[in-house]
């Protein structure tokens, strides 16, 4: 699937328009990807979206998975004095482990909304200041829990706007 980051559309820096934009995106995905399976036949979830691409069914399992990762993150951060993120990928690495893709679309769709439900709740709770809470990588540049939300609102939008492109939603 080709990525076209759209890293422009909510910025790096943290301000309370930048949180709530993070929250809107990270929310309405969800809503988007529900309703965009609700338009499409099983055939259609199955089936590569285009040639040589993943199949709705394959993007699921892979949003489920960045989103564990993700929100795994976010609570080591909250959790933890000192957090240090394991270096994990999550499709290398995590997915290969949970193989969310070997479990049924409906299963992985209901499992994708509740955990996104549970990630906005945690999301909404926090203070200012506990959006700037430090992730620790021991081989990469840290991260922020604001950071790890931003980057999994955009990635999210990407397959939004992908998913849009093909009329899919």
């Amino acid at each position: 699937m080709p990525v076209h980051r759209s890293t422009s559309l909510i910025s790096t820096e943290q301000s309370p328009s930048s949180i709530a934009l993070i929250l809107e995106t990270l929310e309405n995905a969800a809503r988007f990807f529900a309703e965009a399976a609700a338009k499409m036949t099983p055939t259609e979830i199955s089936k590569p979206l285009t040639p040589g691409e993943w199949s709705f069914h394959e993007v699921m399992a892979h949003l489920l998975t960045t989103n564990d990762v993700a929100m795994n993150a976010i609570v080591y951060a909250l959790a933890l004095k000192e957090p240090s993120l394991p270096e994990i990928h999550a499709r290398r690495e995590w997915g290969k482990a949970v193989r969310y893709e070997e479990h049924r679309f409906e299963d992985l769709l209901a499992a994708y909304q509740f955990k996104r439900r549970v990630m906005l709740h945690v999301l909404r709770d926090l203070t200012p200041k506990k959006w700037t809470t430090a992730l620790h990588r021991p081989k990469s540049r840290s991260t922020t829990v604001y950071l790890q939300a931003r980057g999994m609102a955009l990635h999210d939008l990407e397959h939004v706007e992908h998913l849009k492109s093909l009329g899919k939603g």
